[in-house]
């Protein structure tokens, strides 16, 4: 979709001089309410996103609260997204009203660019208790809140109960990776074509995010120190290794090769967020009855099984001229909106409260597991805060190239993490943890 042009609109916020610089000493901004709404503020905004049938599916709910905000969906590629939102904040050009920005990336851009955002402090700081602790911190930087966390990306182990069953796998028993690399090779002996689960090898690092994760570590730590070739590291890539060498990994590239393994009934496993809920009924509705859901497995019996995987916020440039009715909306999205977005779409919200909807004890047909909820609600809050760090995208980038000289180059685990800590450093001047 085109990105609209910028101009100045007639019909504003009927509120004079309203701006998040003009705010009331209790930090509210005027006439919102994420609850009642407010028949009588007017204004039209633009909203930059990768999902727009998400925004679409409750815009109807925010309208009946603010039926004078007119919200337009400015909607691009995933891949696009961030070469655009990049370059507009770099140049200072506007590029739309409220922003979409995933929660790992937010840090990078506040460090970047600390004054292309507005300080929502005042104006959400009355939220932060009502939050995901680990999805607050990460829209704080510098002591500034300058995005609104909207949904988290708790990780399940969702699998094809129909091909699990042909290779005798009872999902449930899969408590360990072990446990997985076992199912995964009698899967794959018993479904023809079949592959227990697909991955990215010299694209994506989402696997082992998951699995340093579990292990309450991640790329760079707490105090800023890089942790890439960790201990923790060398255990997650080890069980990367060992399930490409068992053959029982389908390599695709990205999200459209990861649904399209996924139509074609060519992996039987995924793990991912409960975000997917919204992945297979809208891309295969056709496998309707077939997707089941448990916790993904840990380490050892027992270990975490709890990781994010993505989680969103939304964010307002400073340069938007409609900062009061762009407030209205994202105050009332990543609020009390946040619980229509969990009935419509299945996104997890960060705002606790709507974790009190009845669509959670909800049996949903589409799914082979009767409560496909229950497994999130176990391990949702356990994951300790991550430290995405302003160098983020770099250790990404690190994290992927030794994943791949490890599978597709024949590089040994522990030279492949060394060499990622060593690169890292060079780019960013951080240190490097000790063991």
């Amino acid at each position: 979709m085109r990105i609209l042009s910028r101009r100045n609109r007639t019909g504003l916020l009927m509120l004079a001089g309203l701006s998040l610089g003009m705010v009331s000493a209790q930090g509210a901004a005027p006439g919102t309410d994420p609850q009642k709404g407010n028949a009588s503020l007017r204004g039209e905004i633009s909203l930059f996103s990768w999902s727009e049938a998400t925004y679409a599916s409750v815009l109807p709910a925010f309208n009946k609260l603010y039926p004078n905000i007119k919200v337009n969906l400015v909607t691009v590629g995933y891949a696009d997204a961030y070469p655009k939102i990049t370059a507009s904040l770099a140049g200072n050009v506007p590029l739309a009203d409220v922003i979409m920005i995933e929660s790992e990336r937010v840090e990078s851009y506040g460090t970047r660019f600390p004054n292309a955002f507005s300080d929502l402090s005042a104006l959400g700081g009355k939220y932060e208790r009502s939050f995901d602790r680990s999805k607050w911190t990460q829209s704080v930087v510098k002591g500034k809140l300058i995005s609104m966390p909207t949904d988290a990306g708790p990780v399940g182990m969702w699998y094809r109960s129909d091909l699990f069953q042909k290779a005798g796998v009872d999902a449930a028993g899969v408590q360990t990776w072990t446990d997985f690399l076992a199912a995964g090779k009698k899967v794959v002996a018993a479904n023809p074509g079949v592959k227990m689960a697909g991955i990215d090898a010299t694209g994506s690092e989402t696997l082992l995010r998951i699995l340093v994760q579990e292990q309450g570590g991640f790329y760079i730590d707490a105090d800023g120190k890089i942790t890439v070739n960790s201990a923790r590291m060398q255990r997650a890539l080890g069980i990367v290794k060992s399930a490409w060498d068992a053959g029982i990994l389908l390599n695709v590239q990205g999200t459209d090769g990861l649904i399209g393994s996924i139509k074609a009934s060519r992996v039987a496993a995924v793990n991912l967020p409960v975000w997917m809920i919204g992945i297979f009924k809208g891309y295969v509705p056709e496998q309707q009855g077939k997707w089941g859901v448990v916790q993904v497995p840990a380490f050892s019996v027992g270990g975490g099984r709890s990781a994010y995987v993505g989680g969103s916020t939304l964010a307002i440039p400073a340069n938007s001229q409609n900062k009061g009715a762009a407030w209205a909306f994202v105050e009332w999205y990543a609020t009390y909106g946040s619980r229509a977005v969990l009935e419509k779409r299945g996104t997890w919200p960060s705002f606790l409260p709507s974790l009190q909807a009845p669509v959670l004890n909800t049996p949903d047909p589409f799914f082979a597991t009767p409560n496909v909820f229950a497994p999130f609600k176990k391990t949702a809050f356990l994951s300790r805060p991550l430290r995405y760090s302003s160098d983020y995208d770099k250790a990404v980038a690190v994290v992927i190239a030794a994943q791949a000289s490890v599978l597709t180059g024949g590089v040994g685990i522990k030279a492949a993490l060394d060499k990622a800590a060593s690169d890292l450093k060079n780019q960013t001047g951080r240190e490097i943890a000790g063991p």
